[in-house]
């Protein structure tokens, strides 16, 4: 287990069990400087920011700009986790593979001072058929269970 193992798994706990992302999101961005900033790979996941496109969709119900992403994975982990940019403000995200669940935060652009906290899954995005009308079950999100 990597150094971060420890803080990894409390996290995934706590996401797996919260009834309030918020608290989530607290305990992650306390404890980034310390557990995480500046370790881990920085990989590319289509399948993941499908995903965070179609989460972001939902919530904020109109046309938006996904910008810049940075995406990294823990060595020896199947834990991920980065930053982009919505509509120009900073956004974070963290994703454990091995339960096809993650979590979004992000500053909601049209309602300024509003966070939106999402969790979501990504094995609907892997059985979903390709094409515009292709249907199928959203990803779960906005503070569901995975």
């Amino acid at each position: 287990m990597s150094e971060a193992g420890p803080f990894i798994a409390a996290l995934k706990k706590r996401f797996v069990e919260a009834k309030k992302l918020s608290d989530v999101q607290d305990y992650f961005l306390n404890h980034l400087e310390t557990e995480l900033l500046g370790r881990g790979k920085t990989v590319t996941h289509p399948e993941l920011m499908e995903t965070v496109r179609y989460a972001c969709r939902q919530v904020l119900d109109r046309k938006f700009h996904l910008g810049e992403t940075l995406l990294k994975r823990m060595e020896e982990s199947s834990f991920l986790y980065g930053s982009f940019i919505l509509d120009g403000l900073p956004a974070s995200i963290f994703y454990f593979e091995d339960i096809r669940a993650g979590m979004l935060a992000f500053v909601n652009p049209s309602t300024p001072g509003r966070t939106e906290y999402v969790r979501f899954r990504t094995e609907v995005a892997i059985r979903r058929p390709p094409g515009p009308d292709a249907g199928g079950a959203p990803p779960t999100a906005a503070g569901s269970p995975p």
